[in-house]
C-alpha cells in the first residue's frame, strides 16, 4: 500500500498517473488510508503509510479530491484542490521522496513511466513516520 507522490503537487501526480492502472488504485488506497486514520478499527491502521499521513489528513483529503476531479477531466476543480493541498504540503514531502516514487513507478511500469527512466529502478517503498525515513522491500523493513 502506497500513496505515490512523484510530484509534491497532487495535480501533477494525478495527471502523470492517469492512463495507468495505478490511477484508480491510488484513489482507492488513499480513501482506505483516510478511513483507517479516522477509524483505527478498520484495516491498515498500523501500516506505515497510515502512520505517515496521520498528521496530514487534510492534505490526503485534498489529494483524493484532485484524483476524483482529474478522473472526470474537470481540471478547474482538480487544480482548485491541488492549490489547497500545496498550501499545506507535509514537511516530509521532499524532492528525494518524490524521486524515489518516480523510481518505484518506473519499475512497476517502464512503458507508461518512461519519462522517469533516468531516475533508475527501485523495489523499495519509502515511508516517513514521525520524521524517520523507513524503507521496505516486499513488505519487509530494511534495517540500515
Amino acid at each position: 500500500m502506497q500513496v505515490f507522490i512523484p510530484y509534491a503537487d497532487p495535480y501533477l501526480t494525478a495527471t502523470a498517473l492517469k492512463g495507468d492502472r495505478r490511477f484508480n488504485k491510488q484513489y482507492q488506497e488513499a480513501k482506505q488510508i483516510l478511513l483507517a486514520i479516522k477509524d483505527p478499527t478498520k484495516g491498515y491502521a498500523n501500516h506505515p503509510v497510515t502512520k505517515m499521513y496521520k498528521d496530514d489528513v487534510l492534505w490526503l483529503s485534498y489529494y483524493i479530491e484532485v484524483f476524483k476531479w482529474v478522473s472526470i477531466d474537470n481540471r478547474i476543480m482538480a487544480r482548485f484542490y491541488a492549490i489547497k493541498a500545496n498550501r499545506i504540503k507535509p514537511k516530509w514531502m521532499t524532492s528525494e521522496l518524490c524521486d524515489q516514487h518516480k523510481r518505484r513507478l518506473y519499475t512497476k511500469n517502464p512503458k507508461h513511466f518512461e519519462i522517469w527512466s533516468s531516475f533508475g529502478e527501485s523495489n523499495e517503498n519509502w515511508y516517513v513516520v514521525n520524521g524517520e525515513l523507513i524503507k521496505y522491500i516486499n513488505g519487509k523493513r530494511i534495517w540500515k
